[in-house]
C-alpha cells in the first residue's frame, strides 16, 4: 500500500537523471536505458510533466528534454500533481467507496492526517534532494518483472504480463520474448 504510484515514482526518478545530467539536454532513450523505465511508459510520463511546464523538450539532432526550472526550486509535490492528478490518489486507505466525511470508515481520521503529512513532506522535498539520492542508488527502477511480482494474485492478474499490457509499457525485445 502506497500513497503515491509507481507513475510517480518513475517521474521523480527520470527528472533526477536529468537534474544530474551535464548535458544540456538528455534524451528520452538515453533516460529509459539508464533508470530501466520502459520507454513507451516514459514518454508518457515525459508528456504530462512537459504539459505541467516542468521540462522543456526539443527535437530533433542535439535535442531531448531539460528540467524547466533548477531541481532546488522544484518540489516533488509538482513533480506528483504533474503526473498523478491529486483526486486520483486514493482516497480511503482501506479502499471503501462509501468512505467519506460523513460516513467515515474505522481509518478515515488517520488515513486523512498522514496524507496530509504526506503532501507537506512532498512540497518541502525538492527535486534537488531526491536527486542526490537518486545519483546515490544509481537510478534504478523496478524492472517491470518485479512491479508484476507486487500484484496480488487474483482473477485479474496473471503471472505473466498480457501482450496487450507488453505492447503499452514493454520493450520490443521483451515483446519479442513474450517476457
Amino acid at each position: 500500500m502506497t500513497a503515491l504510484s509507481h507513475t510517480t515514482g518513475y517521474a521523480i526518478v527520470a527528472l533526477s537523471y536529468v537534474g544530474c545530467s551535464e548535458k544540456p539536454w538528455v534524451q528520452a532513450r538515453e533516460i529509459a536505458e539508464r533508470t530501466g523505465i520502459p520507454r513507451p511508459y516514459l514518454s508518457k510520463i515525459l508528456h504530462a510533466l512537459g504539459r505541467a511546464g516542468l521540462i522543456h523538450t526539443k527535437r530533433g539532432n542535439g535535442g531531448g528534454v531539460a528540467l524547466a526550472r533548477p531541481a532546488g526550486r522544484m518540489t516533488l509535490l509538482d513533480v506528483a500533481r504533474a503526473v498523478e492528478p491529486m483526486a486520483e490518489r486514493p482516497r480511503c486507505v482501506l479502499g471503501m467507496t462509501t468512505c467519506s466525511d460523513d460516513k467515515p470508515c474505522p481509518m478515515h481520521d488517520f488515513w486523512r492526517e498522514i496524507r496530509k503529512q504526506i503532501q507537506q513532506q512532498l512540497a518541502v522535498t525538492t527535486l534537488a534532494q531526491a536527486a542526490q539520492y537518486q545519483s546515490s542508488m544509481g537510478f534504478k527502477t523496478a524492472s517491470i518483472e518485479e512491479l508484476i511480482r507486487e500484484l496480488p494474485p487474483g482473477k485479474f492478474y496473471r503471472s505473466k504480463p498480457t501482450n496487450r499490457f507488453m505492447r503499452k509499457f514493454g520493450t520490443r525485445k521483451q515483446t519479442r520474448q513474450g517476457v
